[in-house]
């Protein structure tokens, strides 16, 4: 099974679903720059990789969280969570 828990905001809210609570969790995660606080955030997700591109980096350093890395290169990183 694969599960994503939030990629495309244009297409759920051409389905009507109500994301907004994603996406304010979201928005907090990549502008936190506590640790402790990504983490607990992170955790509410119950994903088990984080995805982003390299221009959308989260502010906090993960390395100071409970993330791994296991690929990065010039434009993606994908941690462990």
């Amino acid at each position: 099974k694969r599960a994503i828990y939030l990629a495309d905001q244009a297409q759920v809210e051409n389905t009507g679903y109500d994301y907004q609570g994603r996406k304010e969790l979201e928005d907090k995660l990549f502008t936190t720059d506590d640790p402790e606080l990504f983490n607990t955030l992170i955790n509410k997700t119950h994903a088990d990789y984080l995805y982003f591109p390299i221009l959308q980096k989260p502010k906090v350093d993960l390395s100071q969280t409970l993330l791994s890395k296991v690929f990065s290169n010039s434009v993606v990183e994908i941690w462990k969570i």
